[in-house]
């Protein structure tokens, strides 16, 4: 079962995504990673649920909307990763086609170099 993050956990959590965000937006992989095993630390799987700042911060509307944030970040982060692998992909057919060009011409070449 997830235990709550303690509203200060959410709120660095939410600090966090906004920087894995930007990093995803330029491409910037290797921080995103990074970014990501500091993320996995705020939501480790130990949890203290004696925390008074999650029993009280659970019942304020800041603690949902600041979820609700998370939750579109964590959206907006996966949808920057798969727009990059479709681009990579595409470019990886394209330079596959570049490569398949390069071959027949050379084939062709050979061919007509007898001439």
């Amino acid at each position: 079962m997830n235990k709550a993050l303690p509203y200060s956990d959410l709120v660095a959590l939410e600090s966090l995504m906004q920087r894995m965000l930007s990093s995803a937006q330029v491409g910037d992989w290797d921080e995103v990673s990074r970014l990501d095993n500091l993320r996995n630390g705020i939501l480790g799987p130990e949890r203290d649920d004696s925390s008074t700042d999650v029993v009280a911060a659970t019942t304020t509307h800041d603690y949902q909307q600041l979820q609700e944030a998370v939750l579109i970040l964590d959206q907006n982060i996966l949808k920057a990763a798969v727009d990059a692998r479709a681009s990579l992909a595409q470019e990886g057919k394209d330079l596959r086609k570049q490569v398949s060009a390069m071959n027949s011409y050379q084939q062709a070449n050979s061919l007509n170099s007898g001439f």
